[in-house]
């Protein structure tokens, strides 16, 4: 298992995610194909990060033959869209990695836990905008190293109005919380849109 942390950095802002790989080792004597790559974010509403949703869930992808990676993405004091960008910085590393790492890039997969869900769904939808490219320095041309193959959503935070969890949300936007246009931008059931991945949920 090649297993090692890596800092996740996005440029102009001082916060830095880790990302912790669980990945299949390469053989000399075995033929592997390319597995595919699950990028696991644990809950926490958005205040901590729950380590039973992380290392566990990545053995239990190994013993499926599938790489994981755990991403510990920055939580409050840090607001929206930090977690998010730290989230599509390490979609990017693992594509530029694919070929060193024995992944294959079209079956590149995030997962996510409670908050971490609301994360997850949050790039399902996101993925494309512009904010989120220029933010990372990636032009339209190169927008595929942001695709991801699917997500996968266990008892996600997900609305952020009548069903909201407010922990959740008011350590996500702090201030913003209470203005209800911002909410509504993060209440991931209403920006479902044809750039969304398949989701498992």
């Amino acid at each position: 298992m090649i297993h090692e942390e890596l800092t996740i950095a996005v440029e102009g802002i001082d916060a830095k995610a880790k990302l912790t790989t669980y990945l299949l080792s390469q053989y000399e004597d075995v033929r592997m194909k390319p597995a595919p790559l699950v990028i696991i974010c644990p809950g926490g509403g958005y205040e901590f990060l729950s380590n039973r949703e992380a290392e566990q869930f990545a053995l239990q992808w190994n013993a499926r033959g599938v790489h994981a990676a755990v991403l510990r993405y920055s939580v409050a004091p840090e607001r929206f869209p930090t977690a998010l960008l730290q989230l599509a910085t390490a979609v990017v590393l693992v594509h530029e990695k694919s070929e060193e790492w024995g992944v294959n890039p079209e079956q590149i997969f995030l997962e996510g836990s409670s908050a971490g869900g609301h994360l997850v769904a949050s790039y399902g939808v996101f993925w494309r905008k512009p904010y989120l490219r220029k933010a990372l320095g990636i032009g339209d041309e190169a927008a595929t190293c942001l695709r991801t193959a699917g997500v996968i959503l266990n008892y996600p935070v997900i609305n952020s109005e009548k069903y909201a969890h407010e922990g959740s949300f008011r350590n996500l936007m702090g201030e913003a919380a209470g203005d209800a246009q911002s909410r509504a931008e993060l209440s991931i059931e209403k920006q479902v849109n044809t750039d969304m991945p398949p989701v498992f949920l």
